[in-house]
């Protein structure tokens, strides 16, 4: 008798765990799907490291005035960001699809210019948020580019994210002291 209970008990737990492994694989799958869905209506860039996007905000910085390139020197590691100082009230940080510390090897999934409010300006903003724009996809044209912030411009009081069907998104955060130019790359 305790024998058929055991392997009762013992099949009723394998039960429970197979249902509940279907469950999540199911959900997986789902969310793998609306993700492809995603993809496909808003297009995607390449993988590009957080050492990549970085090097080539640079380049693009170098080429026009404000030069003031996100520095190498100044990177910190901070609740899953690589922060970079650019001036005194501009920072930059990157957020990784996966956070292994290691610049060379992460994703950039997120990037950000951060404006301290104290001596904002709102042309300088969009002059760096435009350099960023063009260093996560380099077939944007100028006036793509111009179109994109425009209308992520316009989203700024929505809670979402303007998409370029090109595999960016953009937006403007505002704090109490501080604004975020936001650009988001969606890959496959």
């Amino acid at each position: 008798m305790k024998k058929k209970i055991i392997i009762i008990s013992i099949i009723v737990v394998l039960l429970i765990v197979a249902v509940g492994l279907a469950f999540i694989f199911s959900k997986v799958e789902n969310n793998q799907k609306e993700y492809a869905d995603l993809v496909d209506e808003y297009g995607s860039v390449e993988k590009e490291t957080v050492e990549n996007v970085i090097e080539k905000f640079n380049e693009e910085m170098k080429s026009g005035k404000p030069n003031t390139p996100a520095k190498d020197l100044s990177i910190d590691k901070d609740e899953g960001l690589y922060w970079y100082v650019m001036t005194e009230n501009i920072s930059c940080y990157v957020s990784p699809v996966e956070f292994t510390e290691d610049v060379k090897k992460d994703n950039a999934e997120l990037i950000s210019i951060y404006f301290d409010k104290e001596g904002y300006k709102e042309e300088t903003a969009v002059y760096y948020w435009k350099k960023l724009i063009k260093v996560n996809n380099a077939e944007l044209t100028d006036e793509e580019i111009d179109d994109f912030v425009e209308k992520a411009e316009k989203d700024r009081s929505s809670d979402q994210m303007t998409a370029n069907g090109k595999g960016l998104y953009a937006t403007i955060i505002e704090t109490d002291n501080h604004y975020e130019y936001q650009v988001k790359r969606l890959y496959k």
